[in-house]
């Protein structure tokens, strides 16, 4: 079957079939003639900033909430040691003072008995001394009890204090290596960046 061409003006003119197909191949491809685009080239080829991953200088511990409530604990420890101080002070405190009155107490008597012989105040004056020793040896007690609860708490303060120091030296450690890896890394980044500065003056 032939295709029929119609030009202006003029007779329709025949085409074998095929023709259109073959003028349509034998027009040139956009890319013949085209140069190759070269290959792209990373930025450390092309002199960009360097590839090295910059690492985070703020130092964060894993461990610093755990450590807050130890430091936390330690302070309460620390605060009731402290109280039991000061409760420990007062009974002392007490024991002088009952021990003060005893004294002056057993330094009456024998002026007492040089006087004219009064049985009633004497057995007044020996009863009031032995309230006294009473009151002294109870006041005495009540420090030795005040005593082991300051030993108590201490205990309680250093085992507090070692919790804490652990991880004080763990966090030091951690601390020192990042500072370490920090410098590091800086030093490979300021290398990549003279390499690429050798690169583009020896390309120049």
């Amino acid at each position: 079957m032939r295709t029929l061409t119609i030009r202006p003006g003029g007779a329709p003119r025949s085409r074998p079939p095929g023709a259109r197909s073959a003028d349509r191949s034998s027009s040139p491809s956009p890319e013949v003639g085209r140069r190759p685009r070269p290959a792209s080239r990373g930025l450390h080829a092309r002199g960009g900033p360097p590839t090295t991953p910059v690492m985070k200088e703020r130092f964060d511990f894993g461990l610093e909430r755990v450590r807050r409530v130890r430091v936390h604990d330690e302070d309460r420890a620390k605060e009731a040691l402290a109280a039991s101080l000061a409760h420990r002070e007062r009974h002392e405190a007490r024991l002088q003072a009952v021990a003060a009155q005893l004294e002056s107490a057993r330094f009456a008597a024998p002026l007492a008995a040089e006087a004219a012989v009064d049985v009633a105040a004497l057995r007044a004056r020996q009863a009031y001394v032995e309230r006294l020793e009473r009151t002294r040896l109870v006041a005495a007690l009540e420090v030795d009890r005040a005593d082991a609860e300051v030993d108590a708490r201490r205990t309680v303060v250093t085992a507090a204090s070692r919790k804490r120091e652990v991880l004080d030296r763990l966090r030091d450690r951690q601390a020192a290596a990042h500072r370490l890896e920090i410098a590091r890394a800086e030093g490979v980044r300021l290398d990549e960046i003279a390499l690429q500065g050798h690169l583009r003056a020896k390309a120049a």
